[in-house]
């Protein structure tokens, strides 16, 4: 009789320490589903009227700088979606119809400038009034894109410096495009007094908001 009643108390105790176990464990899953938050994707949309992008073109020989230009062009519209901190997806319409020149201060030669700049010697606007850019990736502060311009595509890495605040986006970066032989006027067959350079510097600021 002895034995049967310590049999029935450490099978009780088994039972009562095996329900317990699972207590603990349906908590512990519980716990840790709590604690792991779902990350969803934003969307972060171009704020045009911030956003700034600017130019400079220069007149070069034997590889040197000799004089330059400068001035400004519209993003039209774009956007950037990201999850967290990882990049999904974004592109941009730079509005070429919009180009402007900001050093020469005689409104015909600036006029003339911008024509040439807008003419099929150049940037061709009137065949392509706009520019697509689309990010390829976006990893710490190195963004890829690839920009198609006057018919043709151009991809490279750009630095970036990126902020958040308040559910906006300011993405900054200085670059430059070699826009190659996709611009007749900067190849001249004779370059004995320079040339315009086929590469041209941008400085962008691009403001997007949630």
């Amino acid at each position: 009789m002895k034995k049967f009643y310590v049999a029935a108390f450490a099978f009780a105790a088994l039972a009562t320490t095996a329900c317990t176990g699972e207590g603990e464990k349906v908590e512990e899953t519980a716990a840790d589903a709590v604690e792991t938050p779902v990350v969803e994707e934003v969307t972060y949309n171009l704020n045009a009227e911030a956003t700034t992008l600017n130019w400079t073109g220069s007149w070069v020989k034997e590889g040197e700088i000799q004089r330059s230009h400068n001035g400004a062009i519209k993003v039209s519209e774009g956007s950037l979606t990201m999850k967290g901190e990882e990049f999904v997806s974004g592109s941009f319409k730079v509005d070429m119809t919009s180009i402007s020149n900001s050093d020469v201060e005689d409104a015909e030669k600036n006029g003339n400038l911008v024509g040439h700049l807008s003419d099929s010697t150049f940037f061709n606007v009137p065949a392509f009034p706009a520019t697509d850019v689309k990010v390829n990736s976006f990893s710490g502060d190195v963004m890829n894109i690839t920009i198609n311009a006057v018919g043709q595509e151009f991809t490279q890495d750009i630095n970036v410096s990126k902020t958040d605040a308040e559910g906006t986006m300011t993405l900054e970066s200085s670059f430059a495009v070699d826009f190659g032989d996709a611009l007749p006027y900067t190849n001249p067959e004779d370059k004995t007094n320079g040339h315009v350079s086929s590469e041209v510097a941008f400085d962008l600021k691009l403001v997007l908001n949630k």
